[in-house]
Order: structure tokens, then C-alpha cells, then sequence
């Protein structure tokens, strides 16, 4: 999975992300491409009638153009996402569902959602074709061509939840364009999104927590007023929902102007896990 960088001028030695470019795809023609495969993951235990169940991710990326000439930009999908079964946990099919709702932000009306069970490569072609009719019929691009780039990564690698990573970023006209970083945890048991209340017992001290390791980062003085470093912080700092487990960290993502101005980029808070584990309702047992 991709790391965040810091920009240069920021004072921070949280690593701060503009993660775009990373994502771009190598040259290719005018015209959509797929290239799916899937992965066979090692069997998780769930329950004494799943021992032997082995989840199948499909994944692949598909690339469309907009543009000519200088003016060219490629947009892609890199997607993942289960292929179903009889056998297939209820979590599956939930994550399958939350993947398909938030690939590309369309200018028009919704598209229609596929049924879970029927997610394929061909649903991700679409919206890529959808974005390029948008930009059509716009035909104006004196503020330079649009772009999208998304990507999804399912992490099944802990035994009580799996993480759901999703990366976007995309123009649509103006003075720049715009990315966001988004990791939500799905229950293996119940198969339900995990807010931070299901899984820490005491977000009050998990906040001291991340309060001191975001100052840390960012070098400011522990007794600061946040709002007078040019955060928007109106009463402290505050913990989102935005968070993950990875390494030996509890990662908190702030994307572009959810805490301070575009300019400051997507900034991550990592707690060390060590701090947290006293605090955890859940296990971080793996998988593997």
C-alpha cells in the first residue's frame, strides 16, 4: 500500500500525502483495458462451519483517456473486490456493496448499482466511460483536462475485521484538484462497518493520545492553541472515523480541508500500537 509523503513546506514529520501521482497508469491508447485477476487468500477461521473457506479477491485495473495530444490524461481504477459464493460470509457481500457505491464522483445522476453478486470488471469500464461523457459534454477544458484515479485494497490479514483502503484523487476543473485517503473496517462476524466506539473502550484517553502524537508531528508545543497553528480545531483536537491498523500503528487520516487548509495535504496521526493495545476492544491477532 501506498505511503504518504510530506510537502516541503510543511514543518511536519507526520507523513503528509498528495498521493496522485503515484497512481498513474503507464501509456496506453484511447480506448478502455482490463486486466482482472484473483487472488486466493489463506483460510480464516470464523467459525467451526467456515474452517476450510477460502476467500477469492478479484482484481485488475481499467484505463480510459481523455484528451489529445499535450492536453492528454489518463484515468484508471485499480479494483478489488470478492467473488461470491454459496459459502461467502456476510461481510463479503457488504464490502462488495460498499465498494461499488463510491468509485467515481459523477456530475449527473446516479448510476444504477450493480447487484453484489454480479460485480465484475464491466462496472468499473462504465463509470470510467460515464466521467469521460461528463467531460464531453462539458467540452471545455481552458482549465485543463479532467482525471480520476481511484484505488481499492481489501486487507484480510487480521482475524476479527477487514480493512477496506480506499484512495481517489481527480480534477473536474478549477485551481487543482482534489484526493482522499478513506479506510473503514468490516466485522467478520456480524459484517457491519466498525466505528471507533466498537473498537476502543476509552476514546477519551485514545484522544490524549493522538493529541500528543499529532503535536509531536507537527512540532508544536504541547500547550499550543491548535486553532492559533492554523488547524480547525475549534475545542481541541478531536479523533474521525477515518483510521486503520497497520504495522506497529494506529493510523488516523485527515484528507485536504478536514483539518486545516488544502495546502497541508492529507495528514496522517500514527499512534503506536503499544499505546493503544490497553485501550482495544477487539484483537489484532492475524490472520497469517
Amino acid at each position: 500500500m501506498l505511503r504518504a509523503q510530506k510537502l516541503p513546506c510543511m514543518k511536519n514529520k507526520i507523513l503528509v500525502a498528495l498521493l496522485a501521482a503515484v497512481l498513474v497508469s503507464c501509456g496506453g491508447e484511447n480506448t478502455s483495458k482490463n486486466n482482472s485477476s484473483s487472488i486466493n487468500n489463506k483460510p480464516v477461521h470464523l467459525n467451526e462451519t467456515q474452517v476450510d473457506y477460502e476467500p477469492t479477491i478479484e482484481k485488475g485495473r481499467v484505463i480510459l483517456a481523455l484528451g489529445k495530444g499535450e492536453n492528454r490524461q489518463e484515468s484508471s481504477i485499480a479494483y478489488q473486490y470478492y467473488k461470491l459464493n454459496e459459502e461467502s460470509p456476510i461481510y463479503e457481500e457488504n464490502i462488495n456493496a460498499f465498494i461499488s457505491l463510491g468509485v467515481v464522483p459523477q456530475m449527473g445522476e446516479e448510476n444504477e448499482v450493480p447487484s453484489v453478486k454480479n460485480l465484475k470488471p464491466s462496472y468499473f469500464q462504465k463509470q470510467l466511460k460515464d466521467f469521460k461523457n461528463d467531460f464531453d459534454e462539458i467540452n471545455d477544458d481552458s482549465f485543463g483536462t479532467w482525471y480520476m484515479w481511484d484505488s481499492t485494497d481489501i486487507d484480510e490479514s487480521y482475524k476479527e475485521f477487514v480493512q477496506v483502503r480506499r484512495f481517489n484523487a481527480y480534477f473536474t476543473g478549477g485551481a487543482h484538484g482534489s484526493s482522499y485517503n478513506e479506510t473503514t473496517l468490516f466485522s467478520r462476524e456480524s459484517g457491519e462497518p466498525l466505528k471507533l466506539k466498537d473498537v476502543i473502550k476509552d476514546t477519551k484517553k485514545l484522544t490524549l493520545l493522538g493529541d500528543k502524537y499529532f503535536r509531536k508531528g507537527m512540532e508544536i508545543a504541547p500547550d499550543a492553541n491548535l486553532e492559533e497553528e492554523g488547524f480547525w480545531f475549534e475545542e481541541g483536537y478531536k479523533l474521525n472515523e477515518n483510521f486503520e491498523f497497520r504495522d506497529k500503528y494506529m493510523i488516523f487520516t485527515y484528507n485536504q480541508y478536514e483539518i486545516g487548509p488544502y495546502a497541508m495535504g492529507i495528514i496522517l496521526v500514527e499512534i503506536p500500537i503499544s499505546k493503544v493495545k490497553p485501550l482495544l476492544k477487539i484483537s489484532l491477532d492475524k490472520t497469517k
